[in-house]
């Protein structure tokens, strides 16, 4: 602007005064209980703006629209006489061409000197104050920064706070005096005014665009500026169709979202199903080896975690597996060595948790054997090789007794006690009894022979009933008990051949040649008869 008496030289002129700021003189600072800031936070930094907005707009009689009638407050400032000068100017050039508002910028400091509507950006800096973020004040920095006479800027629409968020526009331009650029003009216009021209009043029939034809405007974020004329005449169908692409892409994104939740789903459950089936199978295979079953193994196809604990249950199961054939190797000896000092009903007692395992027993055969002359073998070759010598009789005794149905009850020294019919119910004890007595004549025969010593078996045979029962607790042995038993051995103990009681001869003397009989005292009983087996039969 070349003539500094116009009007908005004038208006910078004055506004700027000594200090180069808004030099309202006269007025008195109110209290700051008195100062009630305008809304959105748009209160002004410096004393000056404060006052100036306190004056024109917290102290303004009259309402929030109508603020711009006044034109010259009580006071003397010179503000107050230059706004009083020119203020009808800006409010004819508002109402002839229809502007929102028109403001006064300071070009070198960004203050906002004057606002024709008295909105609470007034006073306020575009450059710190709260209004520095809007497009309006981009643009100002940038035409600042330009300092072209001609230039000019457009600032887009944006929903504008000191207007309480309604769509506004500016048009600025630059103010210069001479060379100098002392302001910037700031013309606001409402969207309604680019509505109006766009739609003639909202008549476009009348400007031929017939039933349907119509002119808008489009931002460069390609949304419209003005309104359409199918908004304006069909809202809800406008809305509707607006509306429509959402309500496409609602369900779109509704179908998307539901195959991805289907397929993540089915997704879980496969991997799911995929991590758990090696935990299924080692579980299973667990349950199989709690219940005893040990040749159980896991297949192991990977190197991870579950392929590591897979190898480690098969080795597990290898272990015990091999623990167990162990023990059961370990039991089956305990069963032989039992067996090799217990009859095999004593070792069944015993199992039963019956340690002394005693019983009666109401009709077995008994033998009873005395090696007679095994110490003149002593004598002769040692005890050593004396005991391993009658060690091998009596061990081929026992094959001899094993080979007849017998039982072994005990060997000590040269004395030997074999039972028939005990662990086994057998009809033929007796007779199997008088078998094995024969072999053992023919067994010590051979002894004799092989060692050319003078070696004789007495053997006395009874049967009828006995008590059978373990001996002792870690070391023992089991015994027979009864005048059976005591009869045999008295038999033994008396000859040299095989002698048997009248039982005995009753039961096998169709099968066998007996002499006698012979009495036989027994200390505290009445005599009884004894037979003796025919020698020559007996070899």
């Amino acid at each position: 602007m070349d003539d500094p008496d116009s009007v908005a030289g004038t208006v910078f002129a004055t506004a700027r005064g000594p200090g180069r700021r808004l030099p309202f003189r006269g007025w008195r600072a109110p209290s700051q209980e008195a100062f009630h800031a305008p809304p959105f936070g748009h209160l002004p930094e410096g004393a000056a703006a404060r006052r100036a907005q306190e004056r024109w707009i917290a102290s303004n009689p009259l309402p929030t629209a109508r603020q711009d009638l006044v034109e010259h407050p009580d006071d003397d400032s010179a503000y107050a006489a230059a706004h009083a000068r020119f203020h009808p100017a800006f409010a004819r050039a508002v109402r002839i061409f229809r502007f929102e508002d028109i403001m006064l910028i300071d070009a070198e400091t960004l203050d906002i000197v004057y606002s024709y509507q008295k909105t609470p950006e007034f006073g306020t800096n575009l450059e710190t104050g709260p209004s520095a973020g809007t497009l309006l004040a981009a643009k100002v920095r940038s035409l600042r920064g330009d300092r072209d006479r001609d230039d000019f800027r457009i600032v887009d629409f944006e929903r504008y706070r000191p207007r309480l968020g309604k769509a506004m526009g500016f048009a600025i331009s630059p103010i210069f005096d001479n060379a100098q650029m002392i302001g910037i003009l700031a013309i606001q216009f409402p969207i309604d005014s680019i509505n109006k021209v766009l739609t003639n009043n909202f008549d476009w029939q009348s400007q031929g665009l017939g039933a349907s034809g119509e002119c808008y405007l489009v931002g460069p974020d390609h949304t419209l500026r003005s309104r359409s004329r199918f908004m304006h005449e069909d809202p809800e169908g406008f809305v509707a169709e607006a509306d429509a692409p959402i309500r496409r892409f609602g369900r779109t994104v509704v179908g998307v979202a539901s195959g991805l939740a289907l397929g993540s789903t089915l997704l879980a459950l496969l991997f799911s199903h995929l991590l758990t089936r090696p935990l299924v199978r080692l579980a299973d295979a667990a349950r199989r080896l709690g219940a005893g079953q040990t040749d159980v193994a896991v297949p192991v196809a990977t190197d991870d975690e579950f392929g590591q604990l897979g190898r480690v249950f098969n080795d597990m199961a290898i272990d015990i597996r091999r623990r167990k054939e162990q023990l059961e190797q370990q039991v089956i000896r305990n069963e032989e060595l039992l067996l090799s000092i217990l009859p095999a009903s004593a070792v069944e007692q015993r199992r039963d948790g019956d340690e002394r395992a005693s019983r009666e027993f109401a009709d077995v055969t008994v033998l009873c054997a005395d090696l007679a002359g095994v110490d003149a073998l002593a004598a002769r070759d040692g005890d050593a090789r004396a005991l391993a010598a009658v060690g091998d009789l009596v061990a081929a005794i026992d094959e001899a007794a094993e080979a007849a149905g017998v039982e072994k009850v005990r060997a000590i020294g040269g004395s030997y006690l074999a039972v028939c019919g005990l662990s086994v119910a057998r009809p033929d004890h007796t007779r199997r009894m008088i078998d094995f007595g024969r072999s053992i004549e023919r067994l010590v025969a051979a002894f004799q022979r092989e060692h050319r010593v003078d070696v004789r078996a007495a053997i006395g045979i009874n049967c009828g009933p006995v008590v059978g029962g373990v001996v002792g607790r870690r070391k023992f042995l089991y015994d027979l008990w009864g005048d059976t038993v005591a009869v045999a051995r008295r038999l033994a103990a008396d000859g040299t051949a095989i002698r048997v009681t009248g039982r005995v001869r009753e039961r096998t003397g169709d099968l066998f040649t007996f002499h006698g009989p012979e009495s036989v005292t027994l200390e505290g009983r009445a005599p009884i008869e004894t037979w003796s087996l025919d020698r020559a039969e007996g070899r």
